[in-house]
């Protein structure tokens, strides 16, 4: 299983819109009391089913950023 932290996905897309990404770490548990500092997906019954991705996350995420960021997609990005 391939474990990927938020701050690490944000990164890539920075990466991708040629960007630098401006962050702060802080504590979760003080910031967000209660907060669950990790979810955690099991893919097994997936795999039994014989599924298996065609393409890496950090592929598809750069592939999602690519495609939002296209002039003829723009519109997705509307918030009105």
């Amino acid at each position: 299983m391939e474990e990927i932290s938020n701050l690490d996905v944000a990164l890539d897309i920075a990466e991708v819109l040629n960007k630098t990404l401006i962050y702060r770490k802080v504590n979760p548990t003080k910031v967000r009391p209660g907060f669950d500092v990790r979810y955690g997906l099991d893919g097994t019954k997936m795999q039994i089913l014989g599924w298996v991705p065609k393409h890496s996350f950090n592929d598809n995420i750069r592939s999602l950023v690519k495609w939002m960021v296209a002039p003829q997609n723009l519109h997705w990005l509307e918030t009105e």
